[in-house]
């Protein structure tokens, strides 16, 4: 059989093209070694991106139909939160991460001279009188706190307390209100010590306490007042 002599001009381009395309693949492999990509930091981009950040000096609620959601005191059945001192505010990266929670009115997330506070409302995760826990309404929440405790970025304490409202307690399980937040407390922290992490959870960081009614953050004249006043508050402390 004739062999016939193929007189086309190699196609050199071709190389140089898969040149390329290897040294890209190797360069974005090399970044990707040195980054080390965190969930709380990809959520606050995303919330960013999806326009849901907003931050007010002051403590107030940012309220608006619009771009802006609420932030702030986020019990379904309370009204806005009023103006607290000048030393209060909304936190933004905090509130970025627990947008959605706040938006369902199930926690509250500001930021004062202790630190970054988190208000789980006690109407919302524990029934009437009891320390009795929705593991499975709260475990998202939880998992985002574990998320910032074990962050290398934060170095300070965990304050965990419980708070009631000023109503005598009328179950029989527990003493009276101080006996019940407390038991609130340890259950609290008993769920996120348990959650599952890459860094151990180092116990001596945390402390806690149960407030009964001594510390209300609203007045407990009314029905709204007290049931802000019922929840646990999970506070980072600031600059330790």
């Amino acid at each position: 059989m004739r062999k016939i002599k193929d007189n086309k001009p190699p196609i050199t381009w071709l190389t140089t093209y898969s040149d390329l395309v290897t040294l890209l693949m190797v360069f974005f492999i090399f970044l990707i070694s040195f980054g080390e990509v965190k969930k709380v930091k990809t959520q606050i981009i995303l919330s960013a991106f999806s326009g849901k950040l907003g931050v007010k000096s002051g403590g107030e609620a940012l309220v608006s139909t619009a771009e802006f959601q609420t932030l702030g005191q986020s019990f379904e059945t309370l009204p806005s939160a009023k103006p607290e001192n000048s030393l209060e505010r909304s936190t933004n990266s905090y509130t970025a991460i627990f947008n959605p929670f706040v938006q369902s009115r199930r926690v509250r997330v500001v930021e004062n001279e202790r630190g970054t506070v988190i208000s789980l409302f006690s109407d919302v995760f524990f029934e009437a009188d009891s320390a009795k826990f929705d593991r499975e309404n709260a475990r998202e929440i939880l998992e985002n706190i574990r998320l910032l405790i074990d962050s290398p970025d934060f170095k300070g304490k965990v304050l965990i307390e419980g708070h009631s409202d000023n109503i005598p307690y009328q179950g029989t399980e527990f003493r009276d209100s101080w006996d019940l937040s407390l038991e609130r407390a340890w259950v609290v922290f008993s769920e996120l010590s348990a959650l599952s992490s890459i860094y151990p959870f180092d116990e001596s960081r945390v402390s806690l306490h149960g407030y009964g009614p001594t510390l209300p953050i609203e007045d407990n004249r009314s029905p709204e007042g007290r049931a802000y006043n019922r929840r646990v508050d999970i506070v980072l402390e600031a600059g330790r």
